[in-house]
Order: C-alpha cells, then structure tokens, then sequence
C-alpha cells in the first residue's frame, strides 16, 4: 500500500504509461500524417494537432524534431506541410521512440541501480532483461505503415475525436 495519496498516484501514472509522453505524441502524429499522405497530401501543424487532440505548440515542437532526424518530410510555404511519400523508407517504432527519447529504456537497470550486468546482476536482472529484448524485438518489427492501416481501416484509433461517430 502507499503511505501518501500523491506517492500513489504518482506511481499509477508510470504504470500506465511506458514511454515518454513526447514518444507517445510522436507515434500517434506519425501514424495520422502516414494515413493521410499516402497520396501525395501535404499536411499543415493545425490539421495534425486537430484530428491527434495534441496541442499546436506541442504537435510542432515534435513534428520539427522528427523532420529534423528524418522520419517525416517537410516542406516549407503555401503548399507546404509534413508527408510521407511512395519512397519513404519503412519506419520502426523503435526508430521512432530512439529519436525523441532515445534508447536508455532498454539498457538500464529495471530497479534503477547504477551498475547491474549479468556478472552483477540486480534481484530483477534475468526478468527485465527478458521484457527488454521482447519489447525491442516488437518495436523493430512495427512499422508506421501497419498502424496508419489499422487506424485508416477504423480497427484502431489515435485520439478520442475518432471514437465519435
């Protein structure tokens, strides 16, 4: 039990969530831009942050990083916006998550120690290290390309403005 309603709460809200939340704004503006793109559409900040529920700000602030390292296209002017096109690479989620956060969450120590290895293993080594290589494999194994389908074909959603009829 927790000693403290805000150390409780605290500690559901890490639970829930993984990843940053800039990783988690990351993916979700990534998926909508991939979905809507695939013809050629460019796409301004205001139309992304609209359809992803992410603030403006924010939704620029990430989408410039992930031009920057090269994950979405960007062009500049009246008919300018963010896209992916017919030879944009196939992108893994794992590229994505290493962009904005980098890779730190699957090679520290699961309790938080400073030095754990296998020859110094912490109580928890073997398991973490287990979940850390299943977690990387499928970030690996997804790609941009299989989200924005399941959310183009309605089987997922990305904000909850989608969840209304």
């Amino acid at each position: 039990m927790c000693s403290s309603q805000q150390l409780c709460s605290n500690f559901k809200i890490k639970l829930m969530s993984f990843f940053s939340s800039a990783s988690e704004t990351a993916i979700r503006l990534l998926i909508y831009v991939y979905a809507q793109s695939k013809d050629g559409k460019k796409l301004g900040v205001l139309e992304i942050a609209k359809h992803t529920d992410t603030p403006v700000a924010y939704t620029a602030k990430i989408m410039q990083i992930l031009s920057r390292k090269g994950l979405v296209y960007s062009s500049r002017g009246l008919h300018g916006g963010f896209y992916f096109d017919k030879h944009s690479p196939e992108i893994q989620l794992y590229n994505v998550i290493a962009a904005i956060d980098g890779i730190g969450f699957l090679e520290g120590c699961g309790l938080g120690l400073k030095s754990c290895s296998s020859q110094h293993p912490c109580p928890m080594h073997e398991e973490f290290s287990a979940i850390r290589h299943k977690l990387e494999t499928a970030l690996k194994a997804t790609t941009l390309a299989q989200l924005a389908e399941k959310y183009s074909d309605k089987k997922a959603y990305i904000s909850l403005q989608n969840l209304i009829p």
